[in-house]
């Protein structure tokens, strides 16, 4: 599932960011702190690689592994015990921040901790909803339903 992309690489701590080709979005996330949320949530052995990608790619991915015929804002990928992947997309995080009244920055960390949590097995119900409220306070983040 991963591949090389032509845009610049932020790597280290067992963390790999490749970000979006658009580079209206690239001060954003540079102030987003993804490798110390990544070792909160699944540790420092832990790798991880984050790719943001557009709708159409994201789509097709959704599409192969899901059976989900539409664009999502997240899809995560644990390969191995100690590896995954993440694959954001932008303008699908930017639609569902303003449903929820949050800064696109607040919902990207909240989303971020969502995929991490898929990586670590967890799916959608109360527990994996406390963990998020739990980690969001722990890392100052916003949570979408508070």
């Amino acid at each position: 599932m991963h591949k090389k992309s032509a845009t610049k690489k932020s790597s280290g701590r067992n963390f790999t960011l490749v970000p979006p080709a658009e580079k209206k979005w690239h001060d954003l996330l540079y102030g987003i702190p993804f490798p110390r949320i990544k070792e909160k949530v699944l540790g420092k052995k832990y790798e991880l690689s984050v790719s943001f990608v557009p709708s159409g790619t994201i789509r097709v991915l959704n599409r192969k592994y899901r059976q989900k015929d539409a664009a999502t804002d997240i899809l995560s990928f644990g390969l191995s015990k100690n590896f995954g992947e993440l694959y954001i997309c932008m303008p699908e995080a930017e639609k569902k921040s303003r449903l929820f009244g949050m800064s696109l920055t607040g919902y990207l960390g909240y989303l971020f901790i969502h995929g991490l949590l898929h990586l670590e097995g967890m799916d959608h119900g109360r527990t994996m909803s406390r963990l998020e409220r739990k980690f969001c306070r722990a890392l100052g983040i916003s949570h979408p339903q508070d």
